[in-house]
């Protein structure tokens, strides 16, 4: 990340910090809710949910750029899954928006070279093979993440492995770490978190009790981390910072959340909200059935929460509250 797009992150931060000036200029898009995966902590899978065609897509893409969008992560379900893939990041790119994709690997290997305009390709990771596999139920997954990343590397497309920290991988970290030294790549780690839109999930939260970590597992795994990042500061992408707030998983240190005024989420169908981490008694503006602006100045205000440690939320909150430190301002300006 170049020193002028830390300072641009910087100006807008103070813009919307101190001005109320701007809108949410990084979005996070599930683009789809279709999944070749069936993991153990998610079941977007199963929803039926139509997603928007490729014109209105656009469509929202240049009303973005009209309003100061930086940063646009497609995510889903898999995004790759959807045919016009190629042609959104490319258009997003074309309007100077920066593009990146959350995951899962599959059939990414097929279309990177269509990607190459990427700048980041986030790869879910749950371990080595025989945890990866199960986690995310299906055979060969492990597999399509390896041969992603290869791909990625072939085309000099960034990536970096993400990780959502669970009672099945907790005591993996350490070949997790080993695994991106040898690809020679960034990684990140998280903890578990429902999404609102994925009804089923707190069902799955509150009986696959091996989902869990035990306390003393999750810090021990933490304290490995905050070691990593004092002597390989470029291999993993948290900060001490941000690793001390999850420290005490599943509750957080305490920080103002800026969510609906420096990012902004998007479902499948539309729906834009603040957080999809949350669950709203209204009904959501949907950015296909209105233009973006609208749909951002009719989100609802936050609800009660009681914090999150997704990592791109965590990031951004503390540079918004000027609680960062350069490396993590430029951090922000990656997550």
């Amino acid at each position: 990340m170049r020193f002028q797009d830390t300072m641009s992150y910087l100006i807008r931060l103070l813009k919307i910090k101190f001005f109320n000036n701007g809108f949410p200029f990084v979005v996070r898009w599930d683009i789809t809710a279709r999944c070749p995966m069936q993991c153990r902590y998610c079941d977007i899978w199963k929803l039926k949910i139509k997603e928007l065609n490729t014109a209105t897509i656009l469509r929202i893409i240049d009303e973005m750029a009209q309003e100061g969008v930086k940063k646009i992560s497609f995510s889903g379900g898999e995004p790759l899954l959807r045919e016009d893939i190629c042609e959104i990041v490319h258009y997003t790119k074309a309007k100077g928006i920066s593009a990146e994709i959350n995951s899962t690997g599959y059939s990414f290997a097929d279309k990177a070279e269509r990607l190459k305009s990427l700048d980041l390709i986030k790869l879910s990771l749950d371990g080595p093979k025989e945890i990866h596999d199960v986690v995310r139920g299906r055979e060969g997954a492990y597999d399509s993440v390896i041969d992603a990343a290869l791909a990625a590397k072939k085309q000099r497309i960034p990536f970096r492995f993400c990780v959502t920290l669970s009672g099945y991988n907790i005591q993996y970290v350490g070949f997790l770490l080993q695994l991106a030294r040898d690809c020679e790549a960034k990684i990140v780690f998280q903890p578990l978190k429902d999404i609102r839109y994925l009804k089923h999930c707190s069902f799955i939260f509150k009986t696959e009790e091996q989902l869990f970590p035990a306390p003393e597992q999750f810090q021990k795994a933490i304290h490995m981390l905050l070691k990593c990042c004092k002597e390989e500061r470029r291999l993993i992408s948290n900060s001490p910072q941000t690793l001390r707030h999850i420290y005490y998983w599943p509750k957080y240190a305490k920080l103002k959340c800026w969510a609906g005024k420096i990012f902004c989420m998007i479902s499948p169908s539309g729906e834009i909200s603040p957080c999809d981490r949350l669950f709203y008694d209204v009904q959501l503006p949907n950015c296909a059935q209105t233009s973006f602006r609208q749909a951002v100045t009719m989100m609802p205000r936050l609800p009660f929460c009681e914090g999150c440690g997704f990592w791109g939320s965590l990031v951004l909150n503390y540079a918004a509250n000027f609680k960062a430190d350069l490396e993590l301002l430029r951090k922000a300006a990656q997550c």
